[in-house]
C-alpha cells in the first residue's frame, strides 16, 4: 500500500522529493485533493493530486499502526518519517520487480508529470506555477515535447 501511495502521489502532484518528505497527513485538504508544499527558497504554492492517489493515500493511512503525522513512515518500528533515500530505495524495488531495465528516481516522476500535462494541453504558465518555476525557461526543460504533440499543435492553428 505505502509503495502505490508514494508511486501515485508522486506521478499526480510533481512534487520535488524534497516536497514529499516534509508532507504531514494535517496539510492535506482532502476535499479538494490538495495541499500546501514548501518548495526551493522556501516558497509556498498549492499542488494537487489525482483521485487515484487519494484513494491508495486514504488505503495506507488507514493500514498504519503509528501516530506519526508524516504522510509516509517506514514500515517498521519506530514508525519514522520516510527521508528522501527510503523513497528513493522504494522506487528502485518498485522497478527491479517489474524488471524496468531504466534508472527510476522520484526527479523521473517529476519530469513525467510535466510531460503528461503538457501532452493534455496544460498551458506552460500554469505547469511552470504548479511546479514552482520562477522562470518558465525551467519549465520548458521539463516539457518534454514528441513529435505527436508537435504535429497536433500545429495542425491546430492552421
Amino acid at each position: 500500500l505505502r509503495e502505490k501511495a508514494i508511486l501515485e502521489f508522486l506521478v499526480s502532484t510533481g512534487c520535488r522529493l524534497s516536497e514529499i518528505v516534509e508532507v504531514n497527513i494535517s496539510d492535506i485538504k482532502w476535499e479538494n485533493m490538495s495541499l500546501h508544499v514548501i518548495g526551493k527558497g522556501d516558497k509556498e504554492r498549492i499542488v494537487y493530486f489525482n483521485i487515484k492517489s487519494k484513494i491508495l493515500l486514504k488505503r495506507y493511512i488507514a493500514s498504519r499502526k503509528d501516530k506519526n503525522p508524516a504522510l509516509f513512515v517506514s514500515s517498521k518500528r519506530p514508525y519514522g518519517r520516510l527521508g528522501g533515500r527510503s523513497i528513493e530505495k522504494e522506487l528502485k524495488k518498485i522497478a527491479g520487480r517489474i524488471e524496468f531495465n531504466k534508472s527510476v528516481y522520484p526527479h523521473l516522476m517529476r519530469h513525467s508529470f510535466a510531460t503528461h500535462e503538457i501532452s493534455s494541453g496544460m498551458s506552460l504558465q500554469t505547469l511552470q506555477h504548479i511546479l514552482g518555476h520562477s522562470s518558465p525557461s525551467t519549465t520548458l526543460v521539463y516539457a518534454e515535447l514528441n513529435e505527436e504533440n508537435i504535429e497536433h499543435e500545429y495542425k491546430k492553428i492552421s
